[in-house]
């Protein structure tokens, strides 16, 4: 994530919602950055631990500083299905 426009030091928190059923799934907490003016900006990598997804549909990707909502993005899930061909290759993966 490109942090950018921002001053001072910030905590930052990145959740999963599962808009299906209006809850938050994940939570991950990032170590505080500093920023030193508003001309810089911080790139921010911030680690989400793994998931299960339990079914398809809309879930949002929602990044918190210091406590305040700053970026949403939603993405789809949608559950992957093998065609014969697929099923064929992983048996003779075995």
């Amino acid at each position: 994530m490109q942090f950018t426009d921002a001053e001072g030091r910030y905590d930052l928190t990145v959740e999963i919602h599962d808009q299906g059923e209006s809850k938050v799934v994940a939570r991950a907490v990032a170590p505080a950055i500093e920023v030193p003016h508003r001309l810089a900006y911080a790139n921010v990598i911030i680690p989400i631990p793994p998931l299960r997804i339990k079914h398809d549909g809309p879930y949002d990707f929602v990044v918190f500083a210091n406590g305040k909502e700053i970026d949403r993005q939603q993405f789809q899930v949608i559950e992957a299905t093998m065609s014969e061909e697929d099923e064929s290759q992983e048996g003779e993966d075995s």
